[in-house]
Parts: C-alpha cells; sequence; structure tokens
C-alpha cells in the first residue's frame, strides 16, 4: 500500500468517524493519534486532520492551537482558509475574547463572500452576533443577525432561519422592544410549525406570553401561557410543562388570585420533583415561598424558600457552609418581624395603660377637690379643724399615691430602655438581612441569565434528535444517500457547537456570580486585582440591567491589585449599581454609569456617577441616614447606609455625595489601598 492510498483512507476515516468520535468524546485523541502516527504524509490529508482535532476539542486551547496550524498548512496549499478560521474564532468566543473572535469571523466571512458560499457566510454572521453581544455592541448584534436572516430566507433553508429568528426575537426581547420580539417569535413559530417541530413551537408560543408579561398585557400572557400549557399537557412534555406552570403562577399572583396560583405553582414543583429537574423545582419553590408570604403562612413560606436555597445551592455546587448562612439569614428575618410585632403590641399596651393611669389620677382627683369644695361649703364654719385634719390625710394618700406612681415610671423607663435594646439589635439584623438579600437578588438574575443558554441547547438537542431519528428511518429503508449523509454530519456539527458554546457561556456566568457571592458571605482580606473583580461584579449584576440601555464607563489601570476585603466592595458597589437602577433611571430607558479608580500615594480614589434622576436638595443631607429613603415603594432606605459604614468602619475610609435634581450624582470614596 503506497503514501497516496494510506492518505484517502485517512480522509474517508477522518469523514465516516467524526460524528462516532463526537458522540464519545475521544475524538479529539484518536486524530491526534493518526496525526502522529507517521501514516499521514500528504499535506491535504495533514490539514483535513488539523481541522477535525480543531473541531472535535472541547478545549478552546486545543481549538485555537490546531486551527492556526490548518489556517497554515491551507494557505500553504492555496485552499481556503475560512472554515478553520471560523474555528479559531469560536476558539476565541469560548474563553471570552470577543474582539480576537471578531477577527477572525470577518476574515472568514470575507473569504465566504468571494467564494459565494452563502450558507456557511449566514452561520459566520450568527457567530459574529454572539461575539458584538459579548462585547456589548447591540446595533451590530442586530446588523448580523438579521443578514443571516436574509441570507437564509434567500437560500430557503427553513431550519435555521427559524432558529435564528427566535434568536433574533430573543435578543430583542433583551433590549426591550417587545412588540419587535413578538413578530419574531410569531414567524419562528409559523415555521417551526410547518417543519412539524411542535416543540419549538410551543416555546415560541410560552416566549411570546413571557413578552406580554413584561409588557404588563396580563390577559394576552395568560393566553399564550395556557395555550402552551395545555399543548405540553396533551404532548407529556413534562420539562417545559413545569416552567410555563410557574410562570402563570407568577400571573396568577399579579392579579391577585393567590389561591389558584398556589396550585399551578404547587403542580409545576412536584412535576419537576419527580422528573429530577433541579432548576425548575428552583423556580417552583421560590414562586410558593411568596406566595405564602403574601398569604400570610410563614411557616410554609420558610419551608419552601428552604427548598429554593437548597435547590440553589445544589446547582451551583456551593458548600455546605454557605447553605447554613442563608437557612439561618433566612430564620433571622421571620424573627425579626416576628419580634417587631411583639415590640408594636408591647408599645401600644405601654401607652394604652399610661392613659389610663393618667385619666383615673385626673378623675380620682377631680372627685377629691369636690368631696374638699362640698366640705368647705356644708361645714366650713362648724368643722373647720375636721376640715384641715381631712385635707392633711388627703395630702398624705396623694403623696403616697405619687410615690407608687413614681415608681411605676421609673420601672417602665427600664422597660423602654430594654425595648430600645431590642430595637437596636433588630436594626443590626435587618442590616444583615438587607446585605444578604443582594446576593438572593443576584441569584435569580443569574438564574434567568443562564435560562437563556440551557433552552437553547434544550432547543439544539430536539433538532439533533430530530434529524437522528431522519437519517434512522432512511437507514431502516435503506435509502441514505451521501447528500443526505454529508448533510447530517454538517448538521450534527453545528449543534454539537451551539450547545458547547451554550454551556460554556452558562459556566462563565456561573463563575463569575460564585467568586463575587462566597466574597460576601465571607469577607476574608485578600490581595486581588481590582480591574478584574470589578468587571465579575458587572457580569453578576448584568440581568440587573437587562430591561435598560444603560452604558457602562470604566477607567481603571488594569495592573491596580488591593489588599483589602473583595466582599466588602462587591457590597459597596452593588449597593451603587442598585440605587442608580431603582432610583437614578427608575423613569428612563437609557444612561450612562461611570467608574473611574487611580492611586494617590496610598489611597484609592474611586468616582462613581450616573447620569439619571439625581437627588434634591432636601434629601441629600440624609441619604446615608438609616431607614431614611425619598421613595417608599422601591427601597428599605439601608443600601447606602449599609454603604457608609463599610467604608467608614470596614475601610477606614471617607465617602460624599454631590447631586442635583435631575443632574446625576458623584460618589466620592477614598480609602486606603492596604488595610490592617
Amino acid at each position: 500500500m503506497n503514501y497516496r492510498t494510506i492518505s484517502s483512507f485517512c480522509i474517508a476515516f477522518v469523514v465516516s468517524t467524526n460524528s462516532l468520535f463526537a458522540i464519545n468524546g475521544s475524538a479529539s485523541d484518536s486524530l491526534w493519534y493518526l496525526l502522529n502516527s507517521g501514516l499521514v504524509k500528504e499535506d491535504t490529508v495533514r490539514y483535513r486532520l488539523l481541522y477535525e482535532i480543531a473541531k472535535s476539542s472541547g478545549d478552546a486551547d486545543t481549538i485555537l492551537k490546531y486551527s492556526e496550524l490548518a489556517i497554515q498548512l491551507a494557505e500553504k496549499l492555496n485552499i481556503s482558509p475560512a472554515k478553520p478560521t471560523v474555528l479559531k474564532g469560536t476558539g476565541f468566543l469560548n474563553s471570552f475574547k470577543p474582539a480576537s473572535a471578531l477577527e477572525c469571523f470577518i476574515k472568514a466571512a470575507n473569504l465566504y463572500k468571494s467564494e459565494q458560499n452563502n450558507i456557511q457566510l449566514a452561520r459566520t454572521y450568527n457567530y459574529m452576533a454572539e461575539a458584538y453581544n459579548l462585547i456589548g455592541n447591540h446595533d451590530n448584534e442586530l446588523y448580523y443577525l438579521n443578514s443571516a436572516i436574509s441570507i437564509f430566507r434567500n437560500e430557503r433553508d427553513s431550519n435555521k432561519l427559524a432558529f435564528t429568528l427566535h434568536n433574533l426575537g430573543y435578543a430583542k426581547y433583551s433590549m426591550g422592544k417587545f412588540d419587535t420580539a413578538l413578530i419574531l417569535y410569531s414567524e419562528a413559530g409559523e415555521i417551526f410549525q410547518k417543519l412539524g417541530k411542535l416543540k419549538e413551537n410551543i416555546y415560541c408560543l410560552g416566549n411570546s406570553g413571557l413578552v406580554y408579561s413584561k409588557k404588563s398585557e396580563f390577559k394576552k400572557a395568560e393566553d399564550y401561557l395556557l395555550r402552551a400549557i395545555k399543548l405540553l399537557t396533551e404532548k407529556n412534555d413534562n420539562t417545559a410543562l413545569s416552567q410555563f406552570m410557574t410562570e402563570y403562577a407568577g400571573i396568577l399572583q399579579h392579579k391577585g388570585d393567590i389561591k389558584k396560583a398556589i396550585i399551578y405553582a404547587t403542580s409545576a414543583f412536584d412535576i419537576a420533583h419527580k422528573n429530577g429537574i433541579i432548576d425548575f423545582e428552583r423556580g417552583a419553590s421560590f414562586r410558593l415561598a411568596q406566595l405564602y408570604q403574601i398569604s400570610g403562612k410563614i411557616d410554609s413560606a420558610f419551608y419552601y424558600q428552604s427548598l429554593y436555597i437548597k435547590a440553589n445551592d445544589s446547582i451551583n455546587k456551593s458548600s455546605g457552609t454557605k447553605n447554613i448562612l442563608k437557612m439561618a439569614d433566612l430564620r433571622t428575618e421571620f424573627e425579626v418581624a416576628k419580634k417587631q410585632a411583639e415590640v408594636d403590641a408591647l408599645q401600644k399596651k405601654k401607652v394604652i395603660q399610661l392613659i389610663v393611669i393618667v385619666s383615673l389620677t385626673l378623675i380620682l382627683l377631680l372627685a377629691l377637690g369636690l368631696i374638699r369644695l362640698y366640705y368647705y361649703s356644708m361645714k366650713r364654719a362648724q368643722k373647720l379643724t375636721a376640715a384641715l385634719d381631712e385635707r392633711r390625710i388627703l395630702l398624705e394618700n396623694q403623696s403616697a399615691k405619687l410615690k407608687e406612681h413614681q415608681e411605676e415610671l421609673s420601672q417602665q423607663k427600664e422597660e423602654l430602655q430594654s425595648t430600645l435594646e431590642n430595637l437596636q439589635k433588630t436594626q443590626e439584623q435587618l442590616i444583615e438581612s438587607e446585605k444578604m438579600a443582594a446576593i438572593g437578588s443576584l441569584v435569580s438574575g443569574i438564574a434567568h441569565e443562564i435560562n437563556t443558554p440551557v433552552g437553547i441547547g434544550i432547543t439544539a438537542i430536539s433538532s439533533l434528535q430530530d434529524d437522528i431519528q431522519r437519517m434512522t428511518g432512511l437507514y431502516e429503508k435503506d435509502k441514505i444517500s451521501r447528500e443526505d449523509f454529508r448533510k447530517f454530519i454538517l448538521s450534527s456539527q453545528d449543534v454539537a457547537n451551539l450547545i458547547h458554546k451554550n454551556l460554556e457561556r452558562a459556566a462563565a456566568l456561573i463563575q463569575s456570580f460564585k467568586q463575587v457571592s462566597t466574597d460576601q458571605v465571607t469577607e476574608h482580606q485578600r490581595v486581588f486585582a481590582f480591574r478584574e473583580y470589578l468587571n465579575d461584579i458587572l457580569l453578576s449584576l448584568r440581568p440587573k440591567f437587562a430591561e435598560k440601555n444603560i452604558t457602562f464607563q470604566i477607567e481603571c489601570d488594569n495592573t491596580l491589585e488591593v489588599n483589602s476585603f473583595p466582599g466588602v466592595y462587591a457590597q459597596i458597589f452593588t449597593n451603587l449599581l442598585i440605587n442608580s437602577l431603582q432610583h437614578g433611571f427608575h423613569n428612563k430607558d437609557t444612561g450612562t454609569i461611570g467608574i473611574k479608580a487611580d492611586l494617590s500615594k496610598d489611597l484609592l480614589k474611586i468616582r462613581y456617577t450616573d447620569d439619571g434622576a439625581g437627588i434634591s436638595k432636601k434629601d441629600l443631607p440624609h441619604i446615608f441616614e438609616p431607614f431614611y429613603t425619598s421613595d417608599q415603594h422601591r427601597g428599605t432606605g439601608l443600601g447606602l447606609n449599609i454603604l457608609y459604614n463599610l467604608v467608614k468602619q470596614k475601610l477606614h475610609g471617607t465617602i460624599t455625595c454631590e447631586s442635583e435634581h435631575g443632574k446625576g450624582v458623584l460618589f466620592k470614596i477614598e480609602v486606603p489601598v492596604n488595610v490592617e
């Protein structure tokens, strides 16, 4: 057997075994073995092996290494390097380097344009849109998604067209353009229905219900969700059924039908628990905790909140200590509420007792005065001495009663002092609860953000199952053509890449949130890179700003390191950002938040600004006082007070605020770089 025959055999081997290796995860190792076996002599075969190794690998570094080698060999062979260039771009995406990924995708797109390969060009546009999404350039993201849609329409690739329309719908939904998102979901659903992809069509219906809920059109939201629930019940799709039943329970909660909402949320929880779907079990338990708390059933609310925390910790693979701390904090919250009610009742009782005592004293004095007047008028002349004696006795009695009254007042003073101390302890517990509530909010936002890549992965798996079922049918009928098999391989590769990319995206979100939330709970001192940690905080809070078009301007040296408490900084910036979102941009959909940090000798100087609604002159002197808030519906009044105490007491620094109504805010923070 000569080298040319061996090379041809290797090419056939790579093509025929690629799908099997992709399934069991050994493709990269097996192809690497072929490449280094000494059997492959021809450069064309080596190029193919390099490409397949990069394509089948799940490691970003391996993708970058072998795709670059494939590009160099393609240029040497004078063949198009477009495909390995796209692979290299996906490697950069997996490494969260969107700018480098864009350079690769743009090169590949130009090559596909010159080759007039429109399908591959459209797929490359989808990758470019994802890179622009990570960068935050949503205009370019929308442009390339629309370009891909135009190509898929012209090429009549209905399957890819429907998925791209669905992705564009989610992008519009994330930007708050709900009407456009509804149109895109509707078109994608119609195409899925024509293709016989009923599950995908049902998901489009459910997502439309979520959009209508965001628009506060709850009647339409209810109609779409109920249609999706009915169809999923008929198909016995318990996974999606649990999710949409939980969402529908939220609609019922908004309508005030708490009893019916509890029924749906309980059913959703039972389905998720029975099928072991811990993510949807978490969502249902969180909804039930809210509903039971509204109903005043604190024990049931605590039970489901406990299940929510356990499910969430299981998903994030957190430590047992973290779970115990959250459970203790939750119990503290309910105990504080109970203690506050007892204190209020005690104060009310004391006030009533005091009023009764004063009233009785006044009545008694009035009665004694009338008696004295009566005796004075009736027997003044005859019994003057007796009247004087009676007056003396009366004064003695009054003196004794006054003495008793003084003792009672002294006792009441001691009780009130004890009550005040209890209230101060309660206030400290409320502040700690407020700090932990920020972590709970991050959990909800991150869970919502993770739902997107997980949902895309589920949809992609469904598409792959349909393709496998179709190929099985052709195989059983002995009707498989080379073209059918080639299309099946290409489609399987695309689905695998899509699933891998979204799982990596979900993992990155979880890692960023895990670092920030752990620091907030443990408060250990360590040396950390300030700019990198600030990026983690912004990433963990990104779901909070999903409905707003907020631009973040960060000015900070990438080499700046701080020896301090990272959890304290996480709490400081979380409170500042949430304060801007709730108050500064409450009535604005666009704006800018600036964070500037630099060193001056041994001081870290931080300037935090937003161009939101600002603070009035009346409120500005009181913003750092506990429980002071300009709007009781959007805050507890503890956020900036906690921020002030962290800067002053924990970091030994200073904080000031400058603002005018309608002109945004400026917070100036100065703290030592190294906290002792």
